[in-house]
């Protein structure tokens, strides 16, 4: 750069020895430079709390917070929620909500400082040296969203850092139920986990997918007539993932759990969830994952049931001859 005359200036950098490192916006995010730490930037939204409560307003709060990491998606999934169902009451947007929704709304805002306290290592400890990277994707799907998310595994020999890399998450669709619900998301997370990995496989070619549902991985296991939205989702999954590639986690340790269901920003900080799953710290041997045993009636009832029906009609020959159309409609009329 010096040689094609370009002056660098205005360049920030990560500087430990130095105690007055100040603060730095990147990307929307705050960036503390002498901790090498990224945190929320979050608006102050009070002024809407002397507002009317409409979903105007709840609309507007919902996309004041710029979270590209997804730390805060059970905070955000809230207000999503509640767009579904004052939607679903047909209440217009300069409305005035109910009285729950409006008490849950206030409290959503009130909390939302707590969101400042959160922090996130910014290097993902990515560097020449010899490390051994991986990828691990985490899906959960519950009844009223699904989530995936990503974590970047590297181990150095001597130590493991585990570092969340990117989380989403996506209400549910007002018609989906059930296991519909849940192949949607899988479909979801896997579209979301295909284009982490084209992003990131220049740094790790290994890659695992871990779902805590046994019902999920047995419809990508076996080789069953599905009926027509189940084996158009089961394929666009294998498309996407390699079904090798797949185990079972225990829901109890699935770290997508969280991101799934609603969640207070008090309660979120608490948690801590986007730290990490501290199992992966330890060696592949000992990580509590599994293949995954195909229960056959438990996949029984998504199966094709095909009827086939037959009917036996009599057909009445004529003697009448002709080579063109009109003259037997003549004759026959």
């Amino acid at each position: 750069m010096a040689e094609r005359k370009f002056d660098l200036r205005g360049w920030e950098h990560f500087n430990p020895s130095d105690p007055i490192a100040s603060l730095t916006n990147v990307l929307g995010m705050i960036w503390d430079r002498h901790c090498d730490t990224l945190s929320l930037n979050i608006p102050d939204l009070r002024e809407l709390m002397e507002e009317v409560v409409t979903k105007r307003n709840i609309l507007a709060a919902s996309h004041k917070v710029f979270d590209p990491l997804g730390i805060t998606g059970p905070v955000l999934l809230l207000p999503k929620l509640w767009l579904q169902s004052l939607w679903k009451s047909q209440i217009g947007g300069d409305q005035e909500v109910d009285l729950k929704t409006r008490q849950d709304f206030l409290k959503w805002l009130k909390e939302l400082e707590y969101l400042k306290h959160v922090q996130v290592p910014r290097w993902l400890h990515c560097d020449n040296g010899f490390q051994h990277i991986s990828l691990h994707f985490f899906c959960d799907a519950s009844k009223p969203a699904y989530s995936a998310v990503v974590f970047l595994r590297v181990d150095i020999g001597s130590t493991v850092h585990i570092q969340l890399v990117q989380s989403k998450t996506r209400i549910a669709s007002c018609g989906e139920k059930g296991n519909n619900n849940c192949q949607t998301g899988i479909s979801w997370y896997c579209y979301i986990c295909s284009s982490f990995y084209n992003c990131l496989k220049r740094v790790s070619n290994r890659r695992l997918f871990l779902e805590d549902s046994t019902t999920v991985l047995a419809w990508l296991k076996i080789e069953e007539p599905w009926g027509v939205f189940f084996y158009n989702r089961v394929q666009e999954i294998r498309k996407l993932t390699p079904v090798k590639a797949w185990r079972h986690v225990p829901g109890s340790l699935n770290p997508a759990d969280c991101p799934s269901r609603e969640c207070s920003a008090k309660q979120i900080c608490s948690s801590k969830w986007w730290e990490d799953p501290s199992w992966l710290h330890l060696s592949p041997q000992e990580w509590p994952i599994s293949d995954v045993e195909v229960d056959v009636n438990e996949v029984e009832v998504n199966k094709e049931r095909r009827v086939i029906v037959t009917s036996k009609i009599n057909v009445q020959t004529t003697n009448i001859k002709s080579d063109y159309f009109s003259p037997i409609v003549e004759t026959t009329a």
